[in-house]
């Protein structure tokens, strides 16, 4: 039943471009006192994207030109620009028909724009070449949650997606830089071809409760990386809100033929009562081709929950040990997101709570950032930095996604997202509803010193837009110490039968 619902949708489901044009903005674009800070090896510049930013879960990505961009799930995809790395930012919606749900943005190698809207159905993409002045829009996929861009160059672009009926992971793709689609998705999992039993295991285990990370693309290849955490079955019924365990499983999707196929790389497979990716496991490559995977969890039913980060120097086919970014300090640390550039280095952002229970409502929680140098070797070295020094939430956070309506705190919904510019500079989107008062904004932190990562847009080689100037030293250096529309009958009944399935997935995690 559930793959004939899967066949019925994609059938169903024609791609009819449509065309947008950017709306007036909310106004002149805003600049706001910053809050400047320093903590550890690095300053950091913080301020609201817009005084009137009432979201949360945001993505964020910069162009070639150095423009950051900043999104989230709204009344369709918010969106905030800035041209003056970061000073003041302008805000526009990016409407679909059916869309408000989980949103994503990525730029290729020319600086098309792409942004995803999830309509349940499929996901709404749009296409810019004028940095989001105008678009075209048109579906994309089958029914699905959580949805992610990646890229290679300037023409292959990917949407990968779990799909919540066949409740696996899922990938589309377009090799005419976002014009057009495939119409038929690749399983990602469970029908790959992984060694031993891995795929029979991971079906068992995946069962009702997905947890999807990123997609991520090497320029210089065709190796396709896809991130996901996964609970297990004995857990879906001991743990977590049954049938939804608790993740405790991080599991990488690996493609060496432009997401064809797919082998499944495990990451960690914790027995039941250990944490693994909550909310979503990060995956990032670095100038090499080095994969670095990142999650939140404990190793241990007793253990903390730190932040994670394993390495691959073989092309996603084995990973070491993770390693621990994070400093013991008897707090929980939740929502790890990653952006690698020069050969093992890699940026790592998450959320900390002053107790070791999210749960707790007396936890404070602040934005934290570590950078790893030697990634790659036997001896990395890790540098931590507090981004904010007041806190940007007080209470508990709830991980039950939906569920939370019965109990807990979801206002910073699931995730937020750090992106290394073409200049080397860390740049960090996060929800924040409790500095400098109780109003929920979106705000946007820069490095302001400290060492650079590098680079982290390695498709700069088949790039053709105007050059970045370099920052002072340059590149892996040292920043300067100064603080279309579709209707009808058979439409809206697959979508209501498919809503119907989403909520009581969604019942565990919106993204």
């Amino acid at each position: 039943m559930r793959r004939l619902l899967v066949a019925a949708v994609a059938v169903a489901l024609l791609l009819l471009p449509g065309v947008g044009a950017r709306a007036k903005p909310d106004g002149p674009a805003v600049a706001t006192t910053p809050v400047q800070s320093t903590s550890g090896a690095f300053s950091w510049s913080a301020h609201p994207v817009a005084e009137e930013s009432a979201f949360a879960e945001p993505s964020i990505d910069v162009d070639h030109g150095n423009r950051i961009y900043v999104t989230a799930p709204g009344n369709g995809v918010e969106l905030w620009r800035s041209f003056d790395q970061g000073v003041s930012f302008d805000h526009t919606s990016i409407t679909a028909p059916n869309g408000g749900g989980d949103s994503e943005i990525e730029f290729l190698a020319d600086d098309t724009g792409l942004t995803a809207d999830l309509e349940v159905t499929d996901s709404a993409v749009s296409r810019s070449t004028d940095h989001f002045e105008s678009w075209t829009q048109q579906p994309v996929g089958i029914e699905q949650d959580r949805q992610w861009l990646g890229h290679k160059g300037k023409d292959t672009v990917y949407l990968a997606y779990h799909d919540f009926v066949a409740e696996a992971e899922l990938i589309n793709r377009s090799d005419d830089g976002g014009k057009t689609w495939s119409t038929t998705p690749v399983f990602i999992s469970p029908k790959g071809s992984a060694p031993g039993n891995q795929d029979v295991q991971n079906d068992v285990n995946q069962g009702v409760n997905t947890f999807s990370g990123p997609v991520v693309v090497d320029q210089h290849g065709d190796d396709v990386y896809v991130v996901f955490a996964i609970s297990t079955a004995e857990g879906n019924v001991t743990t977590g809100v049954p049938p939804f365990g608790n993740p405790s499983q991080v599991i990488l999707g690996v493609s060496h033929d432009g997401a064809k196929t797919f082998n499944l790389t495990p990451i960690f497979l914790g027995p039941t009562g250990t944490l693994a990716g909550l909310l979503f496991p990060w995956v990032t490559l670095d100038a090499a081709g080095n994969v670095y995977v990142s999650y939140a969890g404990r190793p241990t039913a007793d253990a903390p929950i730190d932040i994670w980060v394993a390495t691959s120097t073989d092309h996603g086919d084995h990973f070491g040990k993770p390693l621990r970014v994070n400093t013991p300090d008897g707090g929980s640390h939740l929502y790890s997101t990653v952006s690698a550039g020069d050969t093992g280095v890699v940026d790592v952002a998450w959320y900390t709570g002053t107790k070791p229970d999210p749960g707790d409502t007396t936890n404070n929680w602040f934005v934290d950032f570590a950078q790893v140098r030697g990634a790659n070797t036997a001896s990395p070295t890790v540098s931590q930095s507090r981004v904010l020094p007041t806190t940007i939430h007080k209470g508990d956070i709830c991980l039950n996604g939906l569920l939370c309506i019965l109990g807990g705190d979801r206002s910073l919904l699931d995730f937020f997202q750090i992106q290394v510019g073409p200049d080397g500079v860390a740049n960090i989107a996060f929800a924040n509803n409790a500095s400098p008062d109780t109003k929920q904004r979106v705000w946007y932190a820069r490095q302001t010193s400290g060492l650079l990562a590098g680079n982290a847009l390695h498709d700069v080689e088949t790039a053709a837009v105007t050059p970045v100037p370099a920052p002072s030293p340059g590149s892996g250096g040292t920043l300067p110490a100064t603080g279309g529309t579709r209707t009808g009958a058979a439409l809206a009944v697959l979508v209501g039968a498919a809503t119907m399935s989403w909520l009581k997935r969604r019942r565990i995690i919106r993204s």
